[in-house]
């Protein structure tokens, strides 16, 4: 990846990872948790790896391999558990105000995850940081070779914005998130408070073109 910290003046979108700087979506709900009912809906015999995982992506990935009908009954699934699991938890303490800082400079702030999309926009509606964070790019089918590390995320939020990677800049903290922006030809930090990610003052932004 290039310097984040060469051009901050150059960026009008932040691409913000929802799990990890925004919030932690399985801390209550866990993961787990999540990965073990989807299983029981595969019935017996699958590969000892997905029998272990704890990963209830990796149970996605494996129910799209058994066929679009175990596909749809497992994400569908997997959508209400994180419906469920988004009301359990809360923002991080730095996300409220740094949220507002962006918008107030001139920023746009599309908030990105493997979640499906009716998750994070439930969880920016009930924790009141829909207004700040007003796009969402995330997981509206099931299939799951659209889901990072891949940038298929990142692009469409591009695309739906009309900006392009150089003027963006991400922020995640998985190594999955950060192999996405990589892909993409992004920037990214790991943390809303590296200097990278704090907007020059609003009268400078968008910069002259």
């Amino acid at each position: 990846m290039g310097d984040a910290r060469a051009e901050p003046v150059e960026r009008d979108h932040l691409l913000l990872a929802f799990d990890g700087p925004v919030c932690s979506p399985f801390a209550r709900l866990k993961a787990e948790t999540v990965a073990d009912r989807l299983k029981v809906l595969l019935g017996p015999g699958v590969p000892r790896e997905v029998a272990r995982t704890r990963d209830p992506f990796d149970v996605l990935r494996y129910a799209v391999s058994c066929g679009p009908d175990t596909a749809h009954v497992v994400e569908r699934q997997l959508r209400r558990h994180e419906l469920e699991a988004v009301t359990l938890v809360r923002e991080k303490p730095d996300v409220r105000g740094a949220l507002r800082r962006l918008t107030d400079a001139g920023i746009t702030v599309t908030v990105f995850g493997n979640l499906a999309v009716d998750a994070v926009s439930s969880f920016l509606s009930l924790r009141d940081l829909a207004e700040d964070a007003k796009w969402v790019s995330a997981r509206a089918s099931g299939d799951p070779a659209r889901l990072t590390p891949d940038p298929f995320l990142l692009h469409q939020a591009i695309h739906a914005l009309g900006s392009s990677a150089e003027r963006c800049l991400v922020v995640a903290e998985s190594a999955a998130d950060l192999a996405a922006a990589a892909a993409a030809g992004i920037d990214a930090v790991t943390s809303l408070r590296d200097p990278a990610a704090t907007p020059a003052p609003a009268s400078r932004w968008p910069p002259d073109r």
